[in-house]
């Protein structure tokens, strides 16, 4: 038995400090997107070392294009017309991903690995190179996104990137089923985008980002669009910040005339922050504190908005006068561990003219009988406003109990439609 023990010990302790070995490698050989990250996937969960560069460098000149020095933390990056911190590698199981920005069209690259870099690894020099291709997309009004490199781009920003300002005329870019790790910046010169995914369910755009890692409610998004005339359809946005860790928004936008339809959106904390004129439909929305929130004139259709634990469910910041988020046919819905969840709150020194209206939506037992949750001094012009309010059974809420300042939708001052959000009957097709 002794002897047993100390054979078991000792090949516990060999397992433990095995040699780290990588297997697999991507991209190689030629025709690379120049904006593929790069994947290296070993024979077991890697660990990162503290001394050591990972380093790219163009064959052509040996001139060193990107560097990673171990233990370094987060880089900052240019992301559209935003620098940003970001993780340039991340580690899942036995594979690892380092996202680099510094590739040209028609160059080749060697891939060099420092030992250190990871823990019990020897390092690689000059065993892995690779070629980028030499034309860009040929069709501009229709770039396809693909993981694996058998698209026009790896990334949705290096698509992005390509497409020339100020366009009249939509660009699609078609995301193939995919996990996109990667922040997106969609600059106000950039109109007339279109992101359609392949799948709703298996195209996801996602990253970590949160107010701690990039501060302002522009910097800590997944996906930031300032340009007009923007569209989203058929695919999922997530941000995988942890739970209680900062404000993390899915999607930051400001802009008009913007649709976003069958899609979902994830995270905790400030979810979707919309700003500008946008129509949402058919979508899944989930978060917990005033995880709707911006200045913006938004309408919900046929969404369904669950929170993930007690909270707020909007904070509407528009001004005086303006109409603020809409919410029509709309369901509210909690996992049994959500107990309390605000419509809506605000704080009427600071915002006054809050407008928030619920129309002919379902709700769970979450959201408590006064509904609503208002500080500061009252004010004619906060509009809270509640009509055919029912449960997820369908039958009749008993608003009687709503705060006071709750009330119908006011009749002398419309709701707005699809229709006004996208700037009249001449621009609205209810099947784009």
């Amino acid at each position: 038995m002794i002897v047993q023990f100390f054979v078991s010990a000792l090949a516990a302790t060999s397992l433990a400090h095995a040699e780290l070995t990588l297997t697999t490698r991507w991209p190689t050989g030629g025709d690379v997107c120049v904006d593929a990250p790069l994947k290296l996937t070993f024979n077991q969960a890697p660990e990162l070392g503290n001394s050591g560069k990972f380093e790219i460098i163009r064959a052509s000149d040996k001139t060193v294009v990107d560097t990673i020095v171990a233990g370094a933390g987060p880089r900052e990056e240019q992301f559209g017309d935003s620098k940003l911190h970001y993780e340039a590698l991340r580690l899942q199981g036995n594979v690892v991903s380092i996202r680099i920005h510094h590739l040209s069209a028609g160059e080749s690259y060697v891939v060099r690995i420092d030992p250190g870099f990871f823990k019990d690894f020897g390092g690689l020099h000059d065993g892995w190179k690779f070629s980028t291709r030499k034309s860009p997309p040929k069709d501009p009004n229709r770039i396809i996104v693909s993981a694996d490199g058998k698209g026009d781009f790896c990334t949705v920003q290096g698509a992005v990137d390509q497409i020339e300002p100020h366009r009249s005329k939509p660009t699609s870019i078609f995301i193939r089923k995919g996990y996109y790790e990667d922040l997106i910046r969609i600059g106000r010169d950039k109109t007339h985008i279109q992101l359609v995914g392949e799948s709703r369910q298996e195209t996801i755009l996602t990253a970590i980002n949160n107010d701690r890692l990039n501060p302002g409610g522009n910097q800590r998004c997944v996906l930031g669009v300032e340009a007009d005339d923007f569209r989203i359809e058929n695919l999922t946005v997530q941000n995988t910040t942890p739970y209680r860790g900062s404000q993390a928004e899915a999607v930051t936008l400001n802009a008009q005339r913007c649709v976003l339809r069958n899609a979902d959106f994830k995270s905790f904390q400030d979810t979707l922050n919309l700003s500008g004129r946008v129509y949402v439909a058919d979508c899944y929305i989930e978060g917990d504190v005033d995880y709707v929130w911006g200045s913006g004139t938004v309408c919900f259709e046929r969404c369904e908005l669950r929170s993930m634990h007690d909270g707020y469910l909007v904070q509407a910041r528009n001004p005086v006068g303006q109409a603020g988020y809409v919410f029509f046919d709309c369901k509210l819905t909690a996992p049994p561990e959500t107990k309390r969840t605000w419509l809506a709150r605000i704080d009427s020194g600071r915002f006054p003219g809050s407008h928030v209206a619920f129309i002919r939506c379902a709700m769970g037992p979450h959201v408590p009988p006064a509904g609503w949750e208002i500080t500061g001094a009252p004010s004619q012009d906060l509009r809270f406003e509640e009509i055919g309010s029912s449960d997820l059974g369908g039958q009749a809420l008993d608003l009687s109990q709503r705060h006071p300042t709750a009330r119908p939708p006011n009749v002398k001052i419309p709701i707005p439609s699809p229709a006004d959000i996208l700037g009249g009957p001449d621009h609205w097709d209810p099947s784009h």
